[in-house]
């Protein structure tokens, strides 16, 4: 597991250094190959950069902290909806990029038009948002069996491996 801890703060790393950074608001999850009914986590309170095989926190399916001496972000429930629907999806990312933010509060479609884009092409679901207003909506994630990326409505994006 510390392995798997230290990969985690690595992508942390990454995702901070290629600008998907907000403070203490981005977080990334990735389920254990081992327990698939638990996924670590970067905790709240810190952020992306700053994640250490220490503080990194391990989730159950449900959204509930089983290990680790840090905080659950509040925004668990993206990573343990998406993995409780998706079996399939080994990680999630949850990021708060300007442009995204920016974008996502328009509530217009993103037209594939780049490899970038290609990502969201098929998880239009409403005006072209694949969009949880008053929260998630699992149906929704059930029926894009092919999901690697959502737009937020209004929030942020989320992509999915």
């Amino acid at each position: 597991m510390e392995k798997l801890k230290r990969l985690l703060a690595d992508a942390g790393r990454v995702l901070a250094h290629e600008g998907q950074g907000d403070y203490v608001g981005g977080h990334i999850s990735l389920r254990l190959p081992d327990d698939p009914g638990l996924f670590l986590m970067k905790p709240a309170g810190i952020g992306l950069e700053e994640m250490t095989a220490d503080n990194i926190i391990t989730v159950n399916i449900v959204g509930d902290k089983v290990s680790g001496e840090a905080a659950r972000h509040n925004e668990v429930f993206i990573h343990s909806e998406v993995m409780r629907a998706r079996s399939d999806v080994q990680a999630v990312v949850h990021t708060h990029a300007v442009y995204a933010v920016v974008f996502s509060s328009l509530g217009k479609p993103l037209l594939p038009v780049s490899n970038d884009a290609a990502f969201f092409a098929r998880v239009f679901v409403q005006n072209g948002v694949l969009a949880w207003p008053n929260g998630f909506d699992l149906d929704a994630i059930a029926l894009h069996a092919e999901m690697k990326a959502a737009g937020l409505l209004r929030h942020a994006t989320a992509g999915a491996k």
